[in-house]
């Protein structure tokens, strides 16, 4: 009699899931015409620790910047996403630690959540520019009203630098009950990843503006409140961005 051993070996089980049809390809994952916008502020620290694993620590200067995404071309498929992250210090060395995100794309989903461990949800996010104000993008879930709404108005060309490494935590459960895997992961790491601007690529300093529209306990962003805005950037036009495997940094 024939084997009727299955054929789907570990490494074809190592793509994703679903086993032998995943939803999503790589890495390497590939982004192009990239927009971009980076507001930062400083936040409540206690909200911050509250919100920090036992294995970091704040950052005294309890800094937080919500990245704000339009990837209108990708190998995931497009899609928008928005970041909300603090700054820690792990290990002696100075991370941005990634806490909430939302995407619009079940693919970026999946692949953010299994590969680097990325907190995302499923939601919603309108980017619309006005003349008179600038670059407009509301981020929510669920509801209509939104969770975090930012502006942004450009004023100065600016180079951007390298930035920092940021850390995100996967869990996986074990689904018999027990301790589950946790991993804190370094996903995006600048000196890794590729990104390059192109001839006709821009970099604007610039007026922001941010509002935490919903209390919701569900999605409670607005924890990491606004105390002090410090600073808003946007990159846009040609550009390449690439990333391939992030690191396991810890398991505990």
């Amino acid at each position: 009699m024939a084997s009727l051993t299955g054929l789907l070996a570990k490494s074809d089980l190592a793509k994703g899931m679903p086993c032998g049809d995943p939803i999503f390809t790589g890495p390497p994952y590939h982004w192009q015409n990239v927009e971009r916008v980076v507001l930062t502020w400083q936040t409540d620290i206690e909200a911050s620790r509250r919100l920090c694993p036992d294995c970091m620590e704040v950052d005294p200067s309890a800094t937080a910047r919500l990245i704000l995404y339009n990837f209108p071309i990708c190998s995931l498929g497009p899609y928008h996403e928005a970041s909300l992250q603090f700054r820690v210090n792990f290990e002696g060395k100075p991370y941005w630690f990634e806490c909430k995100n939302i995407v619009d794309s079940d693919i970026a989903f999946a692949a953010g959540r299994e590969v680097f461990g990325i907190p995302k949800k499923m939601g919603w996010l309108h980017w619309e520019k006005f003349t008179e104000t600038g670059l407009k993008i509301e981020v929510g879930r669920g509801s209509k009203t939104p969770i975090v709404s930012a502006d942004f108005l450009w004023q100065t060309p600016f180079t951007p630098d390298e930035g920092l490494s940021s850390l995100s935590v996967r869990v996986i459960p074990t689904g018999i009950g027990g301790d589950p895997e946790i991993i804190v992961f370094n996903g995006f790491d600048p000196k890794k990843a590729t990104f390059k601007i192109g001839q006709d690529g821009y970099c604007y300093k610039g007026l922001g503006s941010l509002a935490f529209i919903s209390r919701s306990l569900l999605d409670p962003w607005h924890e990491l409140s606004v105390h002090k805005f410090m600073d808003a950037e946007y990159i846009g036009g040609p550009n390449y961005f690439t990333l391939g495997t992030g690191a396991v940094v810890k398991k505990y």
